[in-house]
């Protein structure tokens, strides 16, 4: 792991033999070790953490664990983005993403809320984010009827789905099985 240590808040640590430098990926300090004859002191350094990164900088980083079906470390990154950006989608898609991956059986409804957060930022441009939004509606379309069984909720975002993509045959098929 390549640790990059931008801020540093240096102690006297000319007077110490060895040093040894302690990172987790996803906490946010590092911790540095001063080794003294046998007995060790602990110190934590304010190094470059997850809350100062950037939009990008998050983004890529739970991205690339995404793509590395790292969902947990992933979901970390993406609820760090969308603590320090709550006003942007991007956190909640990923975060819902991530979950559903986590929680493959729906069971315990991970996603639920990210994916309703998601929902009320992206309704603001539908058009911009209509693949995505197809995406959340049908995740909560088969969330209703087959997990949280509410069938007044799983017609909405059938609802909802079709206002967005009227073509897709897939959901029409759904909904007769749904009224049958």
């Amino acid at each position: 792991m390549k640790i990059t240590i931008n801020r540093l808040c240096l102690f006297s640590a000319f007077l110490f033999p060895a040093i040894v430098i302690y990172a987790h990926p996803l906490k946010s300090k590092i911790q540095l070790q001063f080794i003294t004859s046998g007995n060790y002191n602990q110190s934590e350094l304010c190094a470059d953490d997850t809350t100062s990164k950037t939009k990008v900088e998050l983004y890529n980083a739970g991205m690339n664990a995404f793509k590395n079906s790292d969902y947990q470390q992933s979901l970390e990154y993406f609820r760090t983005y969308k603590q320090n950006f709550p006003n942007e989608i991007y956190g909640y898609y990923w975060c819902m993403r991530n979950a559903i991956n986590i929680d493959t059986g729906m069971h315990k409804g991970l996603a639920i809320d990210d994916a309703l957060k998601f929902i009320s930022l992206a309704e603001k441009d539908r058009e911009k984010m209509k693949a995505m939004l197809i995406f959340v509606y049908q995740y909560l379309e088969e969330y209703y009827s087959k997990i949280n069984v509410d069938r007044e909720k799983s017609k909405y975002y059938h609802k909802k789905l079709k206002q967005i993509d009227p073509g897709n045959k897939d959901a029409e098929q759904k909904v007769e099985g749904m009224l049958s």
